[in-house]
Formats: structure tokens, C-alpha cells, sequence
């Protein structure tokens, strides 16, 4: 095949594939929560909220954050690279919830600061 044929469809196929992650992508159904008391475990959620404390240690980092209801919700996050997040980031968590001794956590998957 010649050269612009193979880039003609390598462009189709992109946008087709582009096209096709819209799609799917707004299929998808990510619960927004302030509070976890009426979230299932292993439901994934998204919450957004204000960092009020961070706690690194070896396997993970931990992190406390309240919403707008002042409602405090704890995230762990197991990342293999450096959080660089402080005290006052207003962030979104996109995750997993997790029971862990009795109290409702998010196992983080994402984390993006707003």
C-alpha cells in the first residue's frame, strides 16, 4: 500500500475511535455523594471536597476531606508516585468504596485537584 493510503486510514480509524470513547464514555455511571452512610461498599462514587489533613506512609497515602456539608470522608490512595497535596486543596476523588472496621472509606482511583 502506498503512504497516504495507509494515513488516510490511520486517520479514519482514529476518528472513529474517537468518536466511539465519547460514547461509551457518557454511558457511564459514576455516582456523585456527599456523605458514604447510603453508598454500598464496592460502589465507585466520586466526591469532591477540601483536603484537611494528609498522611504519608510506606504502601499508601491517607487523606481526610470534607465536602460542603463539612461531612469529614477518608481516601486512601495507593500510589507508586509522590502525591503532591496539602492541607487546603480542594480535590476530586473518583472510587471505590471500601468498609474498613467498621467505617465507610473511598479506595481511591483517580485524584484531581479543581
Amino acid at each position: 500500500m502506498q503512504e497516504k493510503t495507509l494515513t488516510k486510514i490511520a486517520l479514519i480509524t482514529m476518528v472513529v475511535g474517537l468518536i466511539s470513547l465519547y460514547f461509551i464514555s457518557s454511558e457511564i455511571d459514576v455516582t456523585k455523594v456527599e456523605s458514604l452512610e447510603s453508598i454500598n461498599p464496592a460502589e465507585e462514587v466520586r466526591i469532591i471536597g477540601e483536603v484537611t489533613s494528609v498522611r504519608n506512609s510506606e504502601k499508601a497515602i491517607f487523606i481526610e476531606m470534607s465536602g460542603t456539608k463539612k461531612i469529614t470522608t477518608p481516601v486512601i490512595v495507593f500510589a507508586d508516585e509522590p502525591l503532591y497535596l496539602k492541607v487546603g486543596n480542594r480535590i476530586e476523588v473518583t472510587g471505590l468504596v471500601e468498609e474498613y472496621k467498621g467505617k465507610k472509606e473511598v479506595i481511591a482511583s483517580k485524584i484531581a485537584i479543581k
